[in-house]
């Protein structure tokens, strides 16, 4: 058998916002991104600021997203001031 390396996280782009890419590269429909507002200034209960989670999901819209599952625990939730999953909807 050949040796061959496996990569299973994404690669980080030059370009990537939201660090947004495909989970593998063969799979062209599962992808991964950071959480709204990811930085650590935010990691305070309500302490992401609204516009950047717009910001967010205009991103995702424009990237035809139309499903997203969270790997957020409670206390990641609470860094929103609206709960994220209201504004998924």
């Amino acid at each position: 058998m050949e040796s061959e390396e496996l990569t299973y996280a994404t690669a980080p782009e030059t370009v990537a916002p939201f660090n947004f890419g495909r989970a593998s590269m063969r799979d062209a429909i599962l992808h991964t991104c950071e959480r709204p507002g990811a930085d650590d200034r935010n990691n305070t209960p309500g302490g992401t600021p609204q516009v950047e989670v717009e910001e967010w999901l205009r991103f995702m819209k424009d990237k035809n997203v139309r499903r997203v599952l969270t790997l957020l625990e409670p206390n990641e939730l609470a860094f929103y001031k609206t709960p994220l999953f209201d504004t998924y909807t």
